[in-house]
């Protein structure tokens, strides 16, 4: 794990003008932990404390984030009874990178940009094949729905410990429009007497 460094006098001059990002600039890090802080510095130069440090992990591949999961596969979405919308998938565990802590699902809606919104979480059971019901929803009501895999990652020690979790990318949907009202009635219906 390498060392905080409070004495870095381009990050400290870069937010003196109020800025609040910084990127680091682009370094061959090898694969490892990292820890990024800030401190404040006054027109004196003297510095605070450090703060709450960031922890990066640089993977195998280069990448920053952990691995999670693959991708759930053969998404589907069926309209039952009562308006509600049945969403079906399966998980693969052949060469997943982690086993997800579980999945994730949204709806997705453009307006304009795309809109995420969290539906529902569901654990993962060791099964290849899950399924979940929305809540009863109002008669052709369309959601565009995804399912990811995430995994969460605990973060620091006793009271400073912090879960953060991570997603797999993929953005396919399926559609569905629930049927709150089911087929229509019946009618002319007649009987005859026989015999």
């Amino acid at each position: 794990m390498t060392d905080l460094n409070p004495d870095n006098a381009e990050v400290a001059a870069l937010f003196a003008d109020g800025t609040e990002t910084f990127t680091v600039p682009d370094q061959a890090l090898t694969p490892g932990t990292y820890l990024y802080a800030l401190v404040a510095v006054s027109p004196y130069g003297v510095f605070s404390e450090i703060g709450p440090a960031l922890e990066v992990v640089v993977q195998d591949d280069g990448s920053v984030d952990p691995p999670v999961g693959n991708e759930p596969e053969d998404l589907a979405v069926t309209a039952i009874a009562g308006g509600v919308l049945e969403v079906r998938w399966r998980y693969s565990e052949a060469g997943q990178p982690a086993a997800p802590t579980g999945f994730k699902i949204y709806s997705v809606s453009d307006d304009p940009e795309p809109v995420w919104t969290l539906l529902a979480t569901i654990p993962l059971r060791g099964s290849s094949r899950y399924r979940w019901n929305s809540a009863a929803l109002a008669h052709e009501t369309e959601l565009s729905l995804c399912v990811r895999a995430y995994k969460t990652y605990t973060y620091g020690e006793g009271e400073e410990a912090y879960d953060v979790d991570y997603e797999t990318a993929n953005e396919a949907t399926v559609t569905g429009t629930a049927d709150a009202e089911g087929p229509p009635a019946i009618t002319g219906l007649t009987a005859e007497l026989i015999g």
